[in-house]
């Protein structure tokens, strides 16, 4: 070796300077706390609630395996890399696997709705003038129900009550103790002295749920989904409400669609659980189907 040259012998990753960079420990411990937060994400927010520990595990695991497969010593700019091309496609397959039913859910919903008020639009105006020529009143009525997450929106349907309608029923169910329970067990009553001649009608053939589609439209409730509940109702619902409310409700769903004149608001609850636990696309396009026939055979109240 020529004269004063020393060797200078390679610097091993252990003892990189503690200030260069940081390790790629570090990194992972930030990448892990970073990841596990994605559920918080506006993305995941809107998805049901029983979905975000599945989210928080898969961030544990892509981030572990990041971990693993990220050269120890690595630079920053390779750590970085390596995380870009290895554990986040990993993290958004996932998020985008979960995300994609809901995602056809909300894309039908738009699609049909809009085609559909296009083509009834001539029907609405009709219902309208009519509903306005029975009884004194507007056409539209208004009323705020539970949506996801228990949010709570205004719904429209067509009046199908007389305006003093509410002085008519406490009238008829302190005169009769028969209908006070039939009210009492379905929160209905087969012949309600409230509704108007058209009501009847559009009652009977689900005419009234039309201007629901306005919701449908902003989100607020889907085609197919549970019943929108009435924030007085929740006493009721022992506690499957926090099931019920997972999803978004919907202008028709599997209680509509069953023998919804015999079963008491017990049943219904229990329906709209069973609804919300088996969800899938498939379900939602049976549900539409048999919606059809109910609404031709008139088995609406």
């Amino acid at each position: 070796m020529a004269r004063g040259v020393r060797e200078v012998s390679p610097v091993s990753p252990s003892q990189t300077p503690a200030n260069s960079s940081l390790t790629p420990r570090s990194l992972g411990l930030i990448g892990l706390v970073a990841m596990m937060l994605a559920p918080t994400l506006p993305l995941v927010v809107e998805r049901l609630p029983t979905l975000q520990s599945s989210l928080q595990v898969a961030s544990i695991v892509a981030t572990a395996a990041f971990g693993v497969l990220a050269p120890h010593g690595s630079s920053n700019v390779h750590y970085a890399r390596t995380f870009l091309t290895r554990a986040l496609p990993i993290l958004l397959g996932f998020l985008a696997v979960l995300s994609l039913p809901h995602l056809v859910k909300r894309g039908l919903d738009l699609v049909l709705t809009i085609l559909g008020v296009l083509c009834i639009s001539p029907v609405l105006l009709i219902i309208a003038a009519a509903v306005r020529l029975d009884s004194k009143g507007p056409a539209l009525y208004f009323q705020t129900r539970m949506g996801k997450h228990g949010k709570r929106f205004t719904v429209a349907k067509f009046r199908t009550m007389y305006g003093d309608g509410e002085a008519r029923l406490a009238a008829v169910l302190a005169a009769d103790p028969a209908l006070a329970r039939e009210y009492a067990t379905f929160h209905k009553l087969e012949k309600d002295p409230r509704v108007t001649r058209v009501g009847r009608v559009l009652r009977k053939y689900s005419l009234d749920e039309l201007p629901q589609l306005w919701s449908v439209v902003k989100g607020d409730m889907s085609l197919v989904g549970p019943r929108p509940y009435l924030e007085r109702e929740l006493a009721e619902m022992n506690g499957k409400e926090a099931i019920v409310l997972r999803a978004t409700p919907g202008l028709t769903g599997m209680w509509q669609v069953s023998d919804r004149h015999k079963m008491p608001f017990e049943g219904r609850v229990r329906v709209d659980v069973k609804y919300v636990e088996t969800w899938s696309p498939w379900l939602d396009m049976s549900i539409l189907a048999r919606t059809f026939a109910v609404v031709v055979r008139g088995s609406g109240v």
